[in-house]
């Protein structure tokens, strides 16, 4: 692998060595979380946090093309429930946000969810890479998840402080990839699941009902401001 090269561009794919007693415990010693950036937003006035893909090596052999990257497995950060997906809401445009989000497309995994896997990197101030990363290539036009919902806001995104090191990093990864991936999270043991399936629902509930299908807490938050 390279060393570490500033700064972290768009495409960039940067290597962090599993160590951590939750990886060893889930079995994942011996492999590494890839951690490529795809957009970067301003968090403070000083840090400039990346957004990244998170993909996990099946060896300590590390990819050095396009194709063999590609072939790696994501690493998914969350699931988000179906009757979550238009949050958060704008309650000075409630009904247009509401009228705007249901016209797009929600695709659910074999469980109902929409599956997330981006993470959001908080940064020390003046800081470009997590520290512990070390640079393996840029893989500027690789695949993005087959099925992967977006949230309306990057502030939704898991966020993960990477200041001083990255065990907080090693350890939410290795629990995500323990979760989600392999299914253990209690979550997935229902498998009377539908099949996957694109929804397009503008004429869902939310849509149709507006203000009325909205928890009562919604419903009164949002008269207070009227």
């Amino acid at each position: 692998m390279k060393t570490k090269k500033q700064p972290w561009n768009i495409g960039d794919v940067y290597a962090y060595k599993i160590s951590s007693d939750i990886a060893r415990e889930f079995g994942l010693i011996g492999r590494y979380f890839l951690l490529q950036k795809i957009d970067e937003i301003a968090y403070s006035p000083r840090i400039m946090a990346p957004i990244a893909y998170v993909k996990i090596t099946k060896d300590e052999k590390m990819p050095t093309t396009t194709e063999e990257f590609d072939q790696l497995e994501f690493v998914q950060i969350k699931s988000t429930n179906f009757e979550e997906r238009f949050y958060p809401f704008d309650f000075s445009r409630l009904e247009e946000d509401i009228a705007e989000k249901s016209t797009l497309t929600y695709t659910v995994d074999e469980y109902g969810y929409l599956p997330q896997f981006r993470v959001l990197l908080v940064l020390a101030a003046g800081k470009c890479v997590p520290p512990d990363l070390v640079y393996v290539g840029s893989f500027l036009d690789a695949a993005h998840p087959k099925i992967e919902f977006i949230p309306h806001t990057e502030f939704n995104l898991r966020m993960i402080f990477c200041k001083k090191n990255s065990t907080l990093l090693d350890r939410i990864l290795s629990n995500a990839y323990h979760g989600h991936n392999l299914r253990t999270l209690k979550r997935y043991q229902n498998k009377n699941a539908f099949e996957s399936q694109n929804i397009s629902d503008p004429s869902s509930e939310m849509s149709t009902k507006g203000l009325d299908c909205l928890p009562e807490w919604m419903r009164t938050a949002y008269h207070k401001t009227d």
